[in-house]
């Protein structure tokens, strides 16, 4: 139950459900079990939820990229797997694509960039953590589904973190400045499921990524 606690905030409500049925039960068993003076088999059914909340942990670390912390493609397909069996959808999701993050790897190499990485997750968790759900997708992709649909909100969100990043590279003084470029898009019933949501905001990122090009 300790596991189901805390990891509360990191885990959906069918999740919840089943892992406390698979802490609940074998402890009721046990129980039951003591109250009729059975003690060579309370160990089993203590087993089993010890077990089962093992399975549970190493689930959710393969839903973790192991660079920046932050959720992975598994933890993305899930995600959009549980989303897509719930109505009234309080839901924006932001795709996200850092600026020229090749030719950091290519001038300073794969170290420095996996910092670059590492630092923008920091940044994307420190904003969004308390009302999203930050994902790395791939490379340097990200995604974040944010538990609203106001776009004034919204953008303030993403001001915050425009901000974070600025004073992230005044701190660092790097001789390169991260900087990315992003859509988003606020769920409402124009889209057919999700996965246009993503792509209408995926669009959006990279007509911005095309935008800043021309500029420079």
């Amino acid at each position: 139950m300790w596991v189901l606690y805390d990891n509360r905030t990191k885990i959906n409500g069918e999740e919840r459900v089943m892992l406390g049925l698979f802490s609940v039960i074998p402890f009721l068993l046990s129980v039951f079990q003591l109250y009729y003076f059975v003690y060579l088999t309370i160990w089993n059914s203590l087993a089993i939820a010890v077990v089962m909340n093992y399975i549970f942990i190493l689930h959710n670390q393969t839903k973790i990229d192991p660079l920046t912390g932050l959720g992975n493609r598994l933890a993305y397909d899930e995600y959009m797997a549980n989303l897509s069996h719930k109505s009234k959808l309080v839901l924006a999701v932001v795709n996200i694509d850092l600026d020229d993050f090749k030719s950091i790897n290519n001038l300073y190499g794969h170290h420095e960039g996996d910092q670059v990485l590492r630092a923008f997750a920091g940044e994307l968790k420190a904003v969004f953590d308390e009302i999203g759900t930050p994902i790395r997708v791939g490379g340097d992709e990200f995604i974040v589904w944010i538990r609203e649909n106001n776009p004034v909100i919204i953008e303030q969100y993403m001001a915050t973190l425009t901000d974070r990043v600025k004073n992230y590279n005044e701190k660092m003084g790097r001789p390169y400045q991260v900087g990315f470029s992003y859509g988003v898009t606020v769920y409402n019933d124009q889209y057919g499921d999700l996965q246009e949501l993503v792509q209408h905001s995926d669009r959006l990122m990279y007509e911005e990524k095309q935008k800043k090009q021309v500029e420079h």
